[in-house]
């Protein structure tokens, strides 16, 4: 029998050697274990972070599903000092990498194992005094649920897993994938690395030694999730996010076990996304990545018909050819995609650097790209007959007046009632102009309409326009997507530049082949262009200003809310152009309310 003394220290054992199955695609880029939880730890960091905190300072790693990537981002942090990763070329179950490492952890007289996809914020060192106390080899951590197949007596101690034994206890709980562990448990593995059970080999010292077997129980404040499949992954990234895991602090600030793949900046979408490095060989999933150092992951678990519509306006639009991200692997199974790497270079952040002359040119450049866009996408309105605002992914939808009504109401409710606290929003007066808004809006000529087409979804790549966001594209109104671009609270541009490139999309727009292909009557219907633009101009920025504070007030992302000054000043500014030439239908209890009653100060003027 394996014997040990409370002070002969401690060692850990992490189990990261998966393929993670459940988590494809992402598991085709990186190991689980390197699942990003933030955008410079892995779930590995956060593991062994809790372990140091425990008082390990032996680890040993196992590795085998895409090892080399593992063991290169062992050997870049700072953890590769206390670290021993042991490669296998089969998997060994989860007591054939302890027989692996038996040397190792033998010499601390106890250790812990704990799976590699387990995040948590409880307190390990519970499990260490368990293991400390008078007979007992093995402290099992446990909770109620997911499932509960541990059974326990009323003082704590495990007496059957599985029912192999028969002692049927007094409750049942689940597993969490870590214990603690005297060296006894050898005596209940095989004598060499092959594949074994942990489990199998703790029903055996409950069998042949009853009572060695301790359950912790977690506190119910305590967060545990298995990372085992992508929805479970994205439900934990955003607990932490929202800072509902109490993650340890990183023990190599300077050095932290970073992942392979990092998450891209936070938008109003419930969609999340990676940027993932590509493993060697320029392959995923059998599919050439065409000489691409990185790719982007969608994961959209919780958004299954923002999956279906992102997959399906992929396919109608043709991928790259019109400029929107190459798809090169789908899995319907976990809603999630890997795509081609735009970069960083967002037309908002090339703006942020320019001065006015490369502005101008730059944002010059954005409207013909738009205006070819439209072109290029014109045949996708025969796949959208006959109109319809509730067509299926499979075919785009009608942006008519019943969605164009919702964006002005989602303005009333959460801009006018919610941010600024105007009882009502502005009634049944400010409702019959939206009617008849919506109405005039919706009878303007149509094209492929992007509905998010501003500064930080349109992005450079080798000099290059592209364009991501666009799953939620319909049918509407053409010049919807340039009063997004030109009127745009993320990069409020100045007056004349606004003017300047408005006038420029009716120039190219009027010697186009688009406004041929749609009919437009080159003498009647150019004059109306203005008035037109002045339109869309006010449904489109009543939907961005009720976008901001329902993401910022409801949603609890506060970033949103810095632009709605911006948004109110050009919505104050486009509603007096409007008074000043008569455009129809007038709107003259919004302009009142906007001009008199919410005050330029909230504009920021």
């Amino acid at each position: 029998m394996a014997t040990r003394t409370a002070m002969e220290g401690l060692g850990a054992m992490v189990l990261a050697a998966g393929k993670g199955t459940r988590l494809a695609p992402l598991t085709s880029l990186f190991p689980k274990p390197l699942l990003p939880m933030s955008s410079d730890r892995s779930l590995l960091d956060v593991v062994m972070s809790n372990l140091y905190l425990a008082g390990v300072r032996d680890f040993a790693v196992n590795s085998c599903h895409l090892g080399d990537v593992l063991e290169d981002a062992i050997a870049a942090s700072e953890w590769d000092g206390i670290t021993t990763v042991r490669r296998e070329e089969e998997l060994l179950g989860s007591g054939g990498p302890v027989v692996n490492a038996k040397a190792q952890l033998e010499r601390h007289g106890r250790f812990i194992l704990h799976n590699g996809d387990i995040l948590t914020d409880f307190d390990l060192t519970r499990l260490v005094e368990a293991l400390d106390a008078d007979g007992v080899e093995v402290a099992m951590a446990l909770l109620d649920g997911p499932e509960n197949k541990v059974a326990v007596d009323s003082s704590g101690t495990v007496v059957d897993i599985l029912d192999k034994i028969g002692a049927p206890g007094v409750g049942k709980l689940t597993y969490a994938g870590i214990a603690a562990f005297s060296n006894a448990v050898f005596d209940f593995l095989p004598d060499t690395p092959v594949w074994s059970s942990i489990v199998t080999a703790i029903i055996e010292m409950i069998r042949v030694r009853p009572g060695s077997v301790k359950g912790v129980v977690l506190e119910q404040d305590d967060y545990w999730s298995d990372l085992g499949s992508v929805a479970l992954f994205e439900r934990a990234f955003r607990a932490v996010g929202r800072g509902e895991v109490a993650l340890p602090p990183p023990v190599f600030p300077d050095g932290p076990l970073r992942s392979t793949a990092a998450p891209l900046f936070e938008q109003g979408s419930e969609r999340l996304f990676l940027r993932a490095a590509i493993p060697g060989g320029g392959q995923v999933d059998g599919v050439d990545l065409q000489g691409e150092s990185s790719v982007v992951v969608m994961l959209a678990p919780s958004d299954p018909e923002g999956f279906e519509r992102q997959v399906a306006m992929s396919r109608l639009l043709g991928g790259g050819d019109v400029g929107i991200p190459r798809v090169f692997v789908v899995s319907e199974e976990s809603r999630s995609l890997i795509m081609e790497d735009l970069g960083d270079d967002t037309l908002a952040f090339i703006a942020e650097r320019s001065d006015e002359a490369k502005l101008s040119a730059i944002y010059r450049g954005a409207v013909d790209y738009l205006l070819w866009f439209q072109s290029a996408t014109y045949a996708v309105l025969d796949a959208a007959e006959p109109l319809d605002e509730e067509a299926p992914p499979a075919r785009p939808r009608f942006f008519g007046p019943k969605h164009l009504r919702w964006e002005t109401r989602y303005f009333q409710e959460n801009l006018l009632e919610r941010f600024l606290g105007l009882s009502a929003g502005g009634g049944s007066l400010l409702a019959a102009e939206f009617d008849a808004l919506a109405e005039s809006v919706a009878a303007h000529p149509r094209s492929l309409v992007h509905r998010d087409f501003q500064s930080t979804n349109i992005l450079v790549k080798d000099g290059e326009f592209r364009v991501v966001d666009f799953q939620g594209a319909r049918v509407g109104p053409f010049l919807y997507d340039s009063a997004s671009l030109i009127n745009d609270p993320y990069r409020n541009l100045p007056t004349p530049l606004r003017r300047e490139l408005r006038d420029h999309y009716f120039h190219v727009f009027a010697n186009s082949a688009l406004m041929k292909k749609m009919g437009i009557d080159p003498d009647r219907d150019i004059r109306a262009l203005p008035g037109w633009f002045n339109d869309v101009s006010v449904q489109r920025l009543t939907q961005a200003l009720g976008a901001f504070a329902f993401l910022g007030l409801v949603k609890g992302k506060k970033r949103y809310l810095d632009h709605i000054p911006a948004g109110i000043a050009l919505l104050r500014e486009t509603l007096s152009e409007r008074a000043e030439n008569g455009f129809e239908p007038k709107l003259p209890h919004l302009t009142k309310l906007m001009l008199d009653e919410v005050g330029g100060e909230v504009a920021g003027e």
